[in-house]
């Protein structure tokens, strides 16, 4: 009887602790990643952070102030930037491939080298945005503003500017793309392709 007693009172003790360890894991996981003081989370506001070659694949912040954050060589891969304000960053070599940036604010942001394969830029603004050398392969630019932005050595065959805004609010300049050596129309076979080789800016 006694060993009877002994064993309940250790399974009692056994399910306690169990418990006591799932509650503290629970705890863990709902607590947001904190990098250099920025808590990674939607909304979060972290203008001018320090967030180089920081790991953020998957990452949920949409709606997030990032204005002026550096992100050289970040890796935010299908993670969720929708919204989220992030005028005058610094995305040079950032992984943004599948990331969703629908209705972004990134006018006047660096992107040189970026990764943005697949990323979806739904009415995002890109005015003035330098993008030069970087990956657009299957991008979504539908609606996009890409008024003044800059796109040097950019492939463009495979990216979706279906309606995309190439002009200024007053629309006084023809959609167009401009470059060092011709101006070239939208492709007359194609309403979202530019089959564009060499270098360009949008004006």
């Amino acid at each position: 009887m006694n060993r009877f007693r002994l064993l309940k009172q250790l399974m009692l003790i056994a399910m306690v602790l169990l418990s006591s360890v799932a509650s503290i894991n629970y705890a863990l996981a709902a607590e947001p990643k904190v990098i250099n003081g920025c808590k990674i989370q939607p909304k979060t506001k972290c203008p001018g952070i320090n967030l180089v070659n920081a790991d953020l694949s998957g990452a949920q912040l949409a709606g997030a102030n990032l204005a002026g954050a550096n992100l050289t060589g970040a890796n935010l891969s299908n993670a969720n930037l929708a919204g989220a304000k992030l005028t005058l960053a610094v995305l040079i070599r950032t992984n943004l491939e599948g990331a969703k940036l629908v209705k972004a604010n990134i006018k006047e942001a660096s992107l040189n080298l970026a990764n943005l394969t697949s990323a979806n830029l739904e009415s995002a603004n890109l005015q003035y945005a330098v993008l030069e050398g970087a990956t657009l392969t299957m991008a979504n630019f539908t609606h996009t503003m890409l008024f003044g932005a800059t796109l040097d050595q950019v492939d463009l065959s495979n990216v979706n500017l279906a309606v995309a805004n190439l002009t200024d609010k007053s629309n006084e300049f023809p959609e167009r793309l401009s470059t060092n050596r011709k101006i070239i129309h939208k492709n007359s076979t194609s309403s979202n392709q530019f089959l564009i080789t060499d270098s360009a800016t949008l004006y």
